[in-house]
């Protein structure tokens, strides 16, 4: 069935009317970008923008995403590659919408995502910088699939115990704005962990909601890049506590232990100087 002339106004005004735009930084994610791209598209709740950031890719990944484009509610922006914290923070300059959710290339959003997280976030108090939702792992080399579930996070002291990623995520962008967004000054410069930063940022001066919901398809194929990078992580991740805990005064100190899978902090209450 052709599509009806007026079908490109019908786009163009829900692009005005949305409360939220999706960031996808991409880089070399010609397998899966039309996958995250389509699965935008089949949100129950079509009022929405959608910024891709071509991050420098070297394969087809631009050319794709620009096949896209013939719908206004897309735009396409592209960068140097410089790893996704700069690709992220270059994004956030150009979003008119009061809320962000953060997409990577090679995952997707379930169906109901973007109608679930942003009718939660406006029903929070604005002291809630992030809300947050469970996550089905796919993985691409077996077929298995598992639920990653959250859990409420009381204090910025839970954000820095938490154990993997908050997906999918829906900030403020207010609350953005007041930390500076995404880093690009850390010992990796933004290449690696950048949301998980982010996150340490945003906790020193906001409160997190989680919504007990899978909403979020996060595949894993063997390139992605906390696995390749585990060290990079790691290293990192002690660097972001140590620095969160000092930046804050906190009466702890970490101590880390690895599982099987990730790399755990536990808090210490520092001795007391008599």
């Amino acid at each position: 069935m052709p599509a009806s002339p007026h079908y490109p106004q019908k786009l163009e005004s829900l692009a005005g009317r949305a409360k939220t735009t999706i960031l996808i930084p991409a880089f070399n994610q010609e397998q899966f970008i039309a996958n995250a791209i389509e699965s935008v598209l089949r949100q129950t709740e079509p009022a929405f923008r959608l910024l891709i950031v071509d991050d420098g890719s070297e394969d087809r990944t631009h050319e794709i995403a620009k096949s896209f484009l013939k719908d206004p509610r897309l735009r396409l922006l592209r960068q140097a590659h410089r790893g996704p914290g700069p690709a992220l923070q270059m994004a956030i300059k150009h979003v008119k919408t009061p809320f962000a959710v953060r997409l990577d290339g090679d995952d997707e959003l379930l169906p109901n995502a973007l109608k679930v997280l942003q009718g939660t976030v406006e029903r929070q108090p604005s002291d809630i910088g992030l809300c947050f939702a469970n996550h089905i792992v796919f993985d691409q080399l077996t077929g298995k699939r598992f639920v990653q579930r959250g859990h409420q996070l009381k204090n910025k002291y839970d954000v820095l115990r938490f154990v993997g990623p908050m997906a999918p995520r829906i900030y403020r962008v207010s609350a953005l704005r007041t930390v500076g967004g995404w880093s690009c000054d850390d010992p990796c410069q933004g290449r690696f962990m950048e949301d998980r930063l982010l996150e340490i940022k945003l906790a020193g001066r906001f409160s997190f909601h989680w919504i007990d919901q899978e909403l979020y398809l996060r595949r894993f194929h063997g390139q992605n890049q906390s696995s390749i990078a585990a060290r990079e992580y790691g290293r990192l991740k002690k660097w972001a506590v140590r620095q969160a805990l000092k930046d804050w005064k906190a009466p702890y100190k970490p101590k880390f232990h690895f599982t099987s899978s990730s790399l755990r902090v536990d808090l210490q209450l520092k001795k007391s100087r008599v």
